[in-house]
């Protein structure tokens, strides 16, 4: 299923379904952040994600800047205007869609002390994530490649590094997972769109248009899963994915936020909820264990208080849960409404789990500082995806530190 395939089809069920999320919210104030994960030894996922997400309000601004203007004040041009946008900003989100995928492998050979080098087809090799996406402004459409050398430490489970194969595609989904985050704590923004799309499908391209050598990343995880005994086949990644986009109400509140806007002009985007309840996502994973589905939702108490909370299943290898549960404090700092506390715990039914902090304080009244970290054990689904560097055989640590001025 192509892109515009699916939008298309997106805005069309959210009609039919009268799937809508609730009423649009005022736009929250926009960051600019310096990220100790900007460093290329310290990089991690989060810190990808932030600087992905930041470019996007760069895009946002320029959008609602001509969204003000008389030209656009009618249904008729407004829907040039999000057409125009979302092929533009498709074209200039390209170089950052591709940096995540492979940042994805990147922070896994990390975790394991390695130094990874990013390359585009054509182009020199680059340590820094930055370089890598300023060439990628002239590769659209090329593919790119994550090399270093790692070695699995002792006592590490044998098949770690199947992490660094499943990071590309796992780092997209929790890309989208961010956005999800922002919908529901922050609001989102139309223009948001074609990286959402990117995000959620990225598992779909490469077991369609990607399987052209038994070294690619879907080619690999399937040997070694086949090896394993586990039924799994190139379709089932590319369902899990649609599944996956299809069933997550993210989903539905873009597709309906972009009908809305041609209507009335608004372009936020707000979760779709019952009452205090956000309406779940389904992202899909690849794990060592198989194929999993987490569902993620959150429960939320006046304006500032949510309980975010998900169940992961691997439903193809061997059966895995994971649960999550977690408090997060929205307490608006320097006009940004998603800033505040968070505590989110994970346990795994295969012996281990996490757990995951931050904490925003103000420096004045338009900046914050955040501080935050996580521990995660090699026996957890979300410790295999996101977990820093392994400090043993049994655990990894990451600790951050990002200051954030508002506009």
């Amino acid at each position: 299923m192509k892109t515009g395939t699916l939008l298309v089809a997106t805005c069309t069920l959210a009609l039919t379904l009268g799937i809508v999320p609730v009423q649009a919210e005022t736009l929250s104030a926009k960051t600019i952040s310096l990220d100790s994960g900007y460093v290329p030894q310290a990089t991690t996922n989060r810190s990808m994600w932030n600087l992905w997400q930041e470019y996007q309000y760069f895009g946002e601004s320029g959008f609602d800047a001509l969204n003000k203007t008389a030209l656009f004040g009618n249904p008729v041009t407004r829907a040039l205007l999000a057409a125009g946008s979302y092929l533009a900003w498709n074209w200039a989100n390209y170089p950052f869609f591709v940096a995540n995928h492979e940042l994805g492998h990147g922070t896994r050979v990390i975790s394991m002390r390695g130094s990874p080098t990013y390359t585009w087809n054509t182009g020199p090799g680059n340590v820094s994530i930055f370089t890598f996406i300023g060439l990628g402004f002239t590769k659209y459409g090329q593919g790119a490649d994550t090399t270093g050398s790692i070695s699995v430490p002792s006592g590490v489970p044998s098949d770690w590094t199947l992490t660094v194969t499943a990071g590309g595609m796992n780092n997209s989904m929790m890309y989208a997972e961010s956005l999800q985050d922002e919908v529901s704590y922050n609001t989102g923004h139309v223009l948001q769109l074609p990286s959402y799309i990117y995000a959620r499908m990225d598992a779909f391209n490469y077991a369609k248009y990607n399987m052209s050598s038994a070294n690619s990343d879907v080619g690999s995880l399937l040997g070694t899963w086949q090896a394993r005994g586990y039924s799994i086949t190139t379709d089932d990644v590319a369902a899990g994915a649609t599944v996956s986009a299809l069933t997550s109400f993210t989903t539905w509140a873009y597709a309906w936020s972009v009908l809305r806007y041609v209507g009335t002009g608004d372009p936020s985007v707000s979760a779709a909820r019952i009452g205090g309840v956000t309406l779940p996502d389904v992202s899909f994973f690849q794990n060592r264990n198989g194929l999993s589905y987490r569902l993620r939702t959150s429960l939320r108490f006046a304006d500032r208080l949510a309980l975010p909370l998900s169940v992961e299943y691997v439903y193809r290898g061997t059966p895995t849960v994971e649960v999550s549960l977690g408090l997060r404090r929205l307490l608006g700092i320097a006009g940004v409404r998603k800033s505040g506390d968070l505590i989110q715990a994970y346990l795994c039914s295969d012996g281990g789990g996490g757990l995951r902090l931050a904490k925003d304080f103000p420096t004045g009244s338009r900046s914050f500082l955040s501080l935050g970290g996580s521990l995660f054990t090699t026996r957890s689904l979300e410790g295999e995806r996101s977990m820093g560097y392994l400090l043993s055989s049994a655990a990894g640590v990451d600790i951050w530190l990002k200051q954030s001025w508002t506009y």
